[in-house]
């Protein structure tokens, strides 16, 4: 009867190793889900900040574009611009010479004269302002491009820092994930 007592001991003794390592295996288990569900929401916010890498990176090439369009109209109004201040000048002389001449021929000019010259020149120096506040817009609208620019290449610089944290933790979560699923291997 002793010899049978030991056995049943043996027995119980047996089932109590093999209860407390199934709970283990339970608890290895539950920790390899939570390990598991944890690397799919890191792998998830990896991918929103690859796709807000990829429209910082659309954003700050549609800012280049504008930038360098804006730079070529404001090109294009520089040399209207230096063309209507040649027009001016040109016009100017030659209003000087035409007075000089009737100035010579007639002694004074006729007030219509007068007139339609003022007028002209009223109407090219309005022309000119027009065209300089023109220029001044577009410089402000390319310093206002340029700022979003530089904007938005520091959010990309920040963003592209937090990836790399990210692929770090990931890479982390991964080696813990495969040393738990090695234990548990050699515990079975």
């Amino acid at each position: 009867m002793e010899s049978t007592l030991s056995a049943e001991e043996r027995a119980i003794l047996a089932d109590q190793y093999l209860d407390k390592e199934e709970q283990r295996v339970t608890e290895i288990e539950k920790e390899i889900r939570r390990l598991r569900e944890q690397q799919f929401k890191k792998n998830e916010i990896l991918q929103s900040l690859k796709t807000q890498s990829g429209n910082k990176q659309a954003e700050i090439q549609g800012s280049q574009a504008a930038s360098k369009n804006l730079s070529s109209k404001l090109n294009k109004i520089d040399q209207e611009a230096l063309k209507q201040h040649e027009i001016i000048y040109n016009q100017d002389f030659q209003l000087q010479v035409l007075e000089r001449k009737v100035a010579r021929l007639q002694g004074e000019r006729s007030d219509e004269e007068r007139e339609a010259l003022s007028d002209r020149i009223k109407q090219l120096t309005e022309q000119h302002d027009k065209v300089a506040e023109t220029k001044v817009f577009l410089e402000d609208q390319m310093k206002k491009l340029n700022d979003d620019l530089r904007r938005a290449k520091r959010d990309l610089q920040k963003s592209s820092g937090d990836k790399g944290y990210l692929a770090t933790k990931i890479d982390e979560l991964n080696l813990h994930n495969d040393s738990s699923q090695r234990s548990l291997k050699k515990l079975i």
